[in-house]
């Protein structure tokens, strides 16, 4: 089980506001790029698995990524493991260690 827990830290949590944000703004832009494309399509991204797992950690401080992703197994069609604990994993590198050990991305 891996369990993501919402930092004390006010720079930290607003670092983490921003790349909410940003993430958030890439599912917006792909569904402007591609109108026809499902709530369930833009969910089942790397985006989108990284602003629900964020989101979740945000809002209610400690989030089960385990159960989490059986939640989402639920509810997400064709719902992408891999790609799921690709996200947990890099929005686990910005809330463990500020993002210092995440390869690629666009950093804090």
């Amino acid at each position: 089980m891996v369990e993501l827990k919402k930092p004390d830290d006010p720079v930290q949590l607003g670092k983490l506001e921003n790349k909410l944000n940003e993430y958030i703004g890439e599912l917006r832009n792909k569904k402007k790029e591609n109108p026809g494309v499902s709530y369930n399509d833009l969910l089942n991204t790397g985006s989108g698995y990284k602003a629900m797992v964020l989101g979740k950690v945000m809002f209610n401080e400690i989030v089960d990524t385990d159960r989490l992703a059986k939640d989402l197994e639920r509810k997400i069609n064709g719902f992408d493991r891999i790609t799921y604990n690709s996200a947990v994993d890099d929005v686990g590198g910005y809330i463990n260690n500020e993002g210092k050990n995440t390869i690629g991305g666009t950093g804090y």
